[in-house]
């Protein structure tokens, strides 16, 4: 996530609450991170049916939600960056950065469940 939007939600809900839902994230269970992932990317979908409303929105609004999000559920900033520059940047929602997030954290999450042969 980057140093901005950290600062912005820092301002607005407060550090000690910005640690609490990015704890929470954290711990849900996969199909509710999987669920959330998936309706983030679909959001960013549906503000472009507004072309030029709807590139703004991704801007100011999906943008720093899927960073916060990606990096608080998943702990992982290099997908957080991408995500945020993939709703940042005009017509790249059609990219499902959440999702494919998700999968990498399933698939990293699996392999270190299978033990070494």
């Amino acid at each position: 996530m980057g140093k901005i939007t950290k600062y912005i939600l820092r301002k607005t809900i407060g550090k000690r609450a910005l640690a609490e839902v990015s704890a929470r994230a954290y711990n849900l269970p996969d199909g509710y991170k999987k669920g959330i992932s998936i309706a983030l990317d679909l959001s960013g979908v549906v503000a472009n049916l507004f072309l030029g409303p709807g590139e703004l929105s991704d801007l100011a609004i999906t943008a720093p939600i899927n960073s916060f999000w990606i990096e608080s559920a998943y702990h992982d900033s290099r997908w957080a960056r991408i995500g945020y520059w993939e709703e940042a940047l005009p017509f790249t929602d059609i990219i499902p950065s959440n999702y494919l997030a998700h999968r990498r954290y399933a698939r990293n999450k699996k392999a270190a469940r299978i033990p070494p042969q």
